[in-house]
């Protein structure tokens, strides 16, 4: 949802549009199975609108004579769009780098590329050769404005300029009046949970070690995604545990609600190059819905001092379970006062009205 989110507080700020790429790269706006015949454009708001694109018009590589004449295509529907709304400057925000061919076919007035994600493609050696790879390096390379969503993911662009923009949070999303929903609401406290997508990068021995201990309630939001045959078996001999709730996927809306009702919130990531730089998103919803939160000592967090005073850090399962267990007995939050105003530092309306000044110091210069 970042990127939808980022979008929703830039249109404060100025006319944007979204393109969305026909056979999706990352979350979409609006879901991935509505499909569309011919290019058409979707107002959501004053200054906020979707360019929904056919799927004849997919970006199926990064290369090749077919991708350069569909991206020169799709440029000219954004152009047409532009002129439209006699914009004067026209700013390409670009998030994955397999969509840099976007920006050179756009001409845009200034270009900014968002490493939010590093994936194996972007610097290890096995990859140096493929197209991915020289697709990062171009966006690295051309791009006006550089972001990074940490300073552990900036090591890896060779740029001096590079600025942070993490995750962030949608501050209105959280707040007192968040009604508990009736299936989470059927669950004893102390609960504890992850909230997201169920898949590869978690460390299911986390949850194994939380849900032995019978005064703990586990519950887990979000849908089920890309996981082995072995972890989906480990996974579902977990869901077969009495203490353990799986709640199944929610529309984003109603992801706070849940959020707001447990009682700890977790960050049970396994320890990877992708997930050690990584800016978790999970991170500032826990701190917005105020609940106590344990953690993977990951690089991106540990770089993080502010978290440290209502963060607890746990190395291995067993660790982690007695943390949790302790949290979820102790009582009170005495944190969730501090943890909120760091919700209010780290919302989406900062982090574009950052964006927005880099763009206007870029356009300066122009």
């Amino acid at each position: 949802m970042n990127r939808q989110h980022m979008m929703w507080a830039m249109q404060k700020r100025c006319e944007v549009l979204y393109v969305q790429e026909p056979e999706g790269w990352g979350q979409s706006i609006p879901p991935r199975d509505e499909s569309v015949a011919i290019p058409r454009l979707d107002r959501r708001s004053e200054n906020l609108a979707v360019l929904r694109l056919p799927k004849l018009l997919a970006s199926r590589s990064v290369s090749g004579a077919w991708n350069q004449t569909v991206s020169s295509f799709k440029a000219r529907l954004i152009r047409r769009y532009a002129q439209k709304t006699h914009a004067t400057a026209t700013v390409a925000y670009v998030w994955q780098p397999e969509l840099w061919h976007y920006v050179r076919a756009l001409r845009p007035t200034v270009s900014v590329y968002h490493l939010f994600d590093l994936v194996d493609y972007y610097y290890q050696e096995s990859y140096k050769n493929h197209p991915v790879r020289a697709a990062f390096e171009a966006a690295c390379r051309e791009a006006d404005i550089v972001l990074a969503g940490t300073s552990a993911q900036a090591s890896y662009i060779p740029r001096s300029d590079v600025e942070i923009l993490p995750n962030a949070v949608p501050l209105d999303w959280y707040n007192d009046s968040a009604v508990e929903p009736p299936d989470l609401a059927l669950i004893p406290r102390p609960r504890v949970g992850y909230v997201g997508s169920i898949n590869r990068k978690l460390d299911l021995g986390w949850l194994e070690a939380i849900s032995s201990r019978p005064k703990l309630h586990l519950v887990l939001v979000g849908p089920l995604g890309e996981l082995s045959p072995e972890q989906m078996k480990r996974l579902g001999r977990i869901r077969d545990r009495p203490n353990v709730h799986y709640l199944g996927p929610k529309p984003a809306r109603e992801v706070p609600l849940y959020t707001c009702h447990l009682d700890v919130g977790l960050l049970c990531y396994r320890r990877s190059t992708h997930m050690e730089f990584a800016s978790p998103l999970k991170l500032y919803e826990y701190c917005a819905a105020r609940i106590r939160i344990v953690a993977a000592p990951l690089t991106a967090l540990l770089q993080e001092d502010q978290i440290k005073t209502f963060v607890t850090f746990a190395e291995e399962p067993e660790s982690a379970a007695q943390a949790v267990e302790d949290l979820a007995m102790a009582g009170s939050n005495t944190h969730a006062l501090e943890q909120r105003r760091f919700a209010e530092e780290n919302s989406w309306d900062v982090r574009a009205e950052k964006l927005t000044q880099l763009i206007i110091k870029r356009l300066s210069t122009r």
